[in-house]
């Protein structure tokens, strides 16, 4: 069965694209809060100067962290009911996101891909 792909592999959809990586030029990520370019990027996992179970960004300019990926537990699956395009709650920094993604990491992980929801003033537009 052939989709028309010259390359025989068959097309599959994806619900949302993955966070975008840094520029390849400058490697900056800019703050999607304040939009400034003076931020440090955390890398989840157990290599580098952090063994963080979450991605994010901390912008060094207006101090908020915004998380990419979060790592949950099959208990937080269950009480959460998280699904693609839900909006899930950083109440300690009283922010929001929109899942994008969620991937199964293991028998103990899953990771959920995040966007922020940033609110724009209107009286700034």
């Amino acid at each position: 069965m052939s989709d028309g792909n010259s390359t025989g592999h068959s097309n599959y959809a994806r619900s949302q694209p993955a966070p975008v990586p840094p520029d390849a030029d400058d490697g900056v990520r800019p703050c999607p809060w304040c939009n400034s370019g003076n931020t440090h990027h955390t890398l989840r996992g157990y290599v580098g100067g952090s063994n963080d179970r979450d991605q994010y960004l901390t912008c060094n300019q207006c101090r908020r962290i915004t998380y990419e990926i979060v790592s949950r537990t099959p208990r937080d699956m269950r009480l959460g009911h998280f699904q693609v395009g839900d909006i899930w709650r950083d109440h300690a920094r009283q922010t929001k996101y929109v899942i994008t993604r969620i991937l199964k990491a293991g028998a103990s992980e899953t990771l959920l891909y995040l966007r922020p929801v940033v609110r724009v003033d209107s009286e700034a537009v």
